[in-house]
């Protein structure tokens, strides 16, 4: 039930009726009748078991197999900008990608994204030195400038 919510992008709010929604279409079911997650529980559930193991399996994959990097740096509606990472994976013949990392960065210079990047890696035992062979990007300037860009400073 929980894992549905996180594979089809349903809202955690939707838990709040869900248990009474199978409750009412399973009326016999002594295990319908015993459901008890809201959205509290659920949250808790996919952040921190489902999410920590679906991370830990990206790390093992990518710690053992090529991958390429997408990053993407922006702004939220406070004063902290965040940098995402997206890992471009090949399993089985089929290209995915998957949530990475989102990290906080005060300093959004290409220095500092590069610095971010690589510790966030490093700390994770990802030899992206070795198994990174690709890096995509949006087209800010800081991205691509041919001299002091993120692309440059990890190439």
């Amino acid at each position: 039930m929980r894992t549905f919510l996180a594979k089809h992008n349903l809202l955690f709010n939707m838990m709040e009726h869900f248990t009474q929604l199978i409750t009412s279409v399973c009326p016999d079911s002594i295990v319908a009748k015993s459901l008890a997650c809201k959205r509290t529980k659920a949250t808790s559930i996919i952040t921190n078991v489902t999410g920590k193991y679906s991370s830990d399996e990206l790390n093992k994959f990518i710690q053992e197999n090529k991958f390429s990097i997408i990053v993407h740096e922006s702004p939220d509606k406070g004063c902290t900008k965040h940098f995402c990472l997206v890992a471009r994976i090949v399993n089985d013949c089929t290209v995915s990608d998957a949530f990475l990392r989102l990290i906080p960065v005060e300093d959004a210079s290409a220095d500092s994204l590069c610095r971010h990047m690589t510790k966030t890696l490093t700390e994770a035992d990802i030899p992206h030195k070795d198994n990174m062979i690709g890096f995509a990007y949006d087209g800010a300037n800081m991205m691509t400038n041919k001299h002091n860009s993120l692309s440059t400073k990890l190439t």
